[in-house]
C-alpha cells in the first residue's frame, strides 16, 4: 500500500517523507520489522509504541505513524527540526523517513485494515459468542481448509489490533477470511465489523461474559447483535437453544441459519453420547464422532458445520475432516496421567462455561471421585460475588465428591457450595496455585480433576506442575 492510501484512510496528517511511498508491511513490535515495514506507535496497558520509534527506525522502519500527543523532535533528523520550527516550509516531502500523525494510532491502525479489507472481494466469516468462540473457529477452519485457502486469526487475537494484524496476512489467492470478535463494552463489535466487512455471522451463544462492563444480560445481547447489525444481505449463524435467539433473529437482516440441541433447528443433533475418545452424535443425515469432549462443544461443531454447508461442503467430507481435528490446548482437554485424570479447561471462565464444564464431569465415568479446582472468574464486576456463589450452588446439585477453591472471590465458590448442602469436609480453599500443587489430599488414584479459572489466574501452571509431578514420580 502507498503512503498517500494510508493517509487517506486514516486520516492523518503527513510530517515527513513521500506520500507516493509503497510499504510491504505493518508492524506494532520494533523488533520485527521486514523490509519496507511501516511502524505503529500505539499506547498500551504495559508499554507505549512511542517509547520505541528511535529503535524502529534504527532497525529498517519505512515510517511509522504517531499520535497527536506526541512530540518526534528529540530524535529525528535535522531536516525534520528545521521544517517544524519553521513552520513546515514545503519540507515535508524531502526527508527520508516517513511519520504520520494521526489522533488515536489504535484506531489508525483498524482504519488501514479496514481499507486494506476493500480491495479483497471475498468471503469473511466472523464468529462471536460469550463461550466457544475460538472452537468454533478452529473447527470451521479445520473443514474450510479442506476445500479453500484461508486466513483466520491464530488464537484469541480477536480485538481491534488482533483483528486487524489478521487482515494483513489477505494476499492473492486467499478465497475465505475466518475471524474471532471478542468483546467487554458496547461497541466493539460494531468497531471490529466496520473493520472486518463480514458477509457471514456466527453468535455461538450469549451468557455472562464480561458481564461486569453491561447492565444485565440483555446488554450483552444487544452487544454481540452489532454484528448483524453489520451483516446487510449476509447470512446469520444463530443458537436456537439460547434464551437470546428471538431477540437475535429480529436484528438479522438475511438469511438465518439455526443450530441447537433441544429445539427443531437446522442443524440439530440428536442421540448424543460421550465415548472413551470423545463424543459421537447424529445431525441431520450424518453420523458424527470427534475427539472433543463435553455436551457444550456438540453446539460449537454445529454451528461450524452450518459454516461449511454455507460453502457447499459434503457430509462425507466433513465426516472425513472433523474425525482428524485436534483438541485445543486448555479447552476441556482430557489429560490422562498414571495415577488420576486431568480436565484442563484453564483457557478461560464464566458463569455459563463453568455450569457446562460441571455437567459434563458428572456425566463422565471415572473409577474415583469427581474433583473440582476452582479459581476466579475475572470481568463480572458488581455480580462476582452472587455468580461465584451461584456456581458453588450448582456444584452442590452435581455429581461432585471434592471441591478446591483458590483465591478470595473463588472463596465464595465453596461458601455457596457449603450452604447448598455440600459436605464442608469436601472443601479445600487455598491461597494460592502453588498450595493446590503440594496438597495431598486432593490428588487420589483414579479421580477425575477438573482444572477450570479465568486465564488471568494462570491454571495452565497448574496443570503443567501435576503433569511434572506425574513424571518425575513414575521415573
Amino acid at each position: 500500500m502507498s503512503v498517500a492510501e494510508i493517509l487517506g484512510w486514516t486520516k492523518g496528517r503527513l510530517l515527513q517523507g513521500n506520500p507516493k511511498t509503497v510499504i510491504s508491511s505493518i508492524s506494532l513490535d520494533s523488533r520485527k520489522l521486514k523490509k519496507n515495514s511501516f511502524f505503529i506507535a500505539i499506547r498500551g496497558e504495559k508499554y507505549d509504541g512511542h517509547n520505541f520509534l528511535k529503535e524502529a527506525f534504527e532497525r529498517g522502519a519505512k515510517g511509522a505513524i504517531i499520535d497527536s500527543k506526541f512530540t518526534p523532535t528529540y530524535f529525528l533528523p535535522p531536516l525534520l527540526r528545521f521544517a517544524k520550527q519553521n513552520g513546515g516550509g514545503g519540507l515535508r516531502r524531502g526527508g527520508k523517513k516517513i511519520l504520520i500523525q494521526v489522533a488515536d494510532t489504535r484506531k489508525a491502525l483498524g482504519d488501514i485494515a479496514a481499507g486494506y479489507r476493500k480491495r479483497f472481494k471475498i468471503p469473511l466469516i466472523a464468529i462471536t459468542g460469550s463461550d466457544g468462540k475460538t472452537t468454533t473457529k478452529e473447527l470451521a477452519a479445520h473443514l474450510l481448509s479442506s476445500r479453500f485457502r484461508l486466513v483466520k486469526n491464530p488464537g484469541n487475537f480477536n480485538n481491534e489490533i488482533g483483528l486487524s494484524l489478521t487482515l494483513f496476512k489477505l494476499k492473492k489467492g486467499i478465497e475465505v477470511a475466518l475471524v474471532e470478535m471478542g468483546m467487554n463494552k458496547p461497541g466493539e463489535i460494531k468497531r471490529l465489523s466496520e473493520i472486518a466487512m463480514p458477509t457471514l455471522g456466527v453468535i455461538t451463544n450469549v451468557g455472562q461474559a464480561h458481564q461486569g462492563f453491561f447492565k444485565d444480560k440483555q446488554g450483552i445481547a444487544r452487544a454481540k447483535a452489532e454484528l448483524l447489525g453489520s451483516l446487510s444481505k449476509g447470512t446469520a449463524i444463530l443458537n436456537k437453544d439460547n434464551q437470546f435467539f428471538p431477540f437475535l433473529k429480529k436484528r438479522a437482516k438475511g438469511k438465518v441459519i439455526t443450530f441447537g440441541i433441544k429445539k427443531k433447528s437446522d442443524f440439530q443433533a440428536r442421540e448424543i453420547s460421550s465415548v472413551s475418545q470423545g463424543i459421537k452424535f447424529k445431525v441431520n443425515n450424518l453420523k458424527l464422532k470427534l475427539p472433543l469432549f463435553g455436551y457444550f462443544n456438540v453446539y460449537n461443531i454445529l454451528a461450524a458445520i452450518a459454516v461449511a454447508k454455507e460453502f457447499k461442503i459434503s457430509n462425507q467430507e466433513i465426516k472425513k475432516v472433523l474425525r482428524n481435528f485436534k483438541p485445543l490446548p486448555h479447552h476441556f482437554q482430557l489429560i490422562k496421567l498414571r495415577k488420576f485424570c486431568l480436565i484442563d479447561d484453564t483457557y478461560n471462565s464464566n458463569p455459563l462455561a463453568f455450569r457446562e464444564a460441571i455437567e459434563e464431569l458428572a456425566r463422565m465415568k471415572t473409577e474415583g471421585r469427581r474433583v473440582v479446582i476452582a479459581s476466579e472468574m475475572k470481568e463480572l464486576g458488581k455480580f462476582s460475588r452472587k455468580e461465584h456463589y451461584l456456581v458453588g450452588k450448582f456444584i452442590a446439585q452435581s455429581k461432585i465428591d471434592f471441591l478446591v477453591t483458590i483465591g478470595k472471590l473463588a472463596k465464595e465458590i465453596g461458601k455457596g457450595a457449603s450452604q447448598a448442602g455440600f459436605r464442608k469436609e469436601n472443601i479445600l480453599h487455598c491461597q494460592s496455585n502453588e498450595e493446590v500443587v503440594k496438597s495431598k489430599k486432593i490428588f487420589l488414584p483414579g479421580d477425575l480433576i477438573l482444572v477450570k479459572g479465568s486465564h488471568a489466574c494462570h491454571l495452565e501452571g497448574v496443570v503443567e506442575k501435576l503433569k511434572n509431578q506425574e513424571r518425575l514420580t513414575s521415573i
